[in-house]
């Protein structure tokens, strides 16, 4: 594999005695087209792969890529005037930056894990740099499922083709498997925009509801707990009189998934009933 874009640029730099020197559009075009992704290494600030991570480290990873991603917007995607981060959060084009190429089945077969027979929803092949992904799964599972095998890229070794189940970020997992989830959480859920907007549909930092009555009164319907409140918010259409489209469609995840994002970030809370 060639040399990431820093690494690069890093070297014209070096080589002109001028630490300003950049690429034009047209050097990019005519030279470095093939040569353009991003390093997996840098991300992890040069790091080797680790046998486990903290859910920090983890997020770092995912904001460094972030980020390498919109500066890099121009030429990776073909809308050449994207100006909403929103739209770099896209699993398939992050893993082509790295250097994998994506394919889609109508369907990829069935696989044993932990005595259960299921369907294959992704398969990632390290060798050969590819991951193959099944259509037979709903259109935010799919987008999920590939964020988790871009954490599979970033953070694991796997040497053999490595077969997964549909992910929608609902559901927690052990070892590796739960990593990846936090990865393609954190990449498609980012702790800033989540924020932002949730601000900006609800007025406040965060929402905590000191009673159930509370919930009615501002919702108009009974909560019981913190998590159905999470869900909640996370497909809510409008509050306070203004209209939106909920969180979850936003991020193009599913409720569950925004709703377990939403709680990690301390958004929302409700006071358990009291008799």
């Amino acid at each position: 594999m060639g040399k990431s874009l820093r690494q690069r640029v890093n070297e014209v730099k070096s080589f002109l005695g001028n630490p300003y020197a950049f690429f034009t559009d047209k050097d990019l075009t005519d030279t470095l087209d093939e040569s353009l992704y991003i390093d997996a290494a840098d991300l992890r600030c040069g790091q080797p792969k680790q046998a486990s991570y903290t859910p920090f480290d983890i997020e770092q990873i995912a904001i460094r890529l972030q980020r390498d991603l919109w500066m890099q917007r121009g030429w990776l995607f073909t809308d050449p005037g994207i100006n909403d981060p929103l739209h770099i959060l896209d699993p398939e084009m992050a893993l082509r930056a790295l250097g994998y190429r994506c394919e889609f089945s109508d369907a990829l077969g069935q696989f044993q894990r932990d005595g259960l027979l299921l369907e294959i929803a992704a398969e990632l092949n390290t060798p050969q740099q590819c991951v193959k992904l099944s259509r037979a799964f709903s259109a935010k599972a799919q987008k999920f499922t590939l964020a988790h095998q871009l954490g599979h890229v970033l953070l694991h070794d796997m040497a053999r083709v490595h077969q997964d189940r549909s992910f929608d970020g609902s559901m927690l997992f052990d070892g590796q498997e739960q990593e990846a989830n936090l990865l393609a959480g954190y990449f498609l859920m980012p702790q800033k925009l989540v924020r932002r907007r949730f601000f900006e549909y609800y007025g406040t930092e965060n929402c905590w509801l000191p009673t159930a009555a509370t919930a009615q009164s501002l919702f108009g319907c009974e909560l019981k707990n913190s998590r159905e409140l999470a869900i909640l918010l996370a497909k809510n259409a409008s509050f306070n009189g203004q209209d939106f489209t909920p969180l979850a469609t936003t991020f193009g995840v599913t409720e569950q998934a925004m709703a377990n994002r939403l709680l990690s970030l301390g958004l929302c809370s409700l006071s358990p009933r009291t008799n």
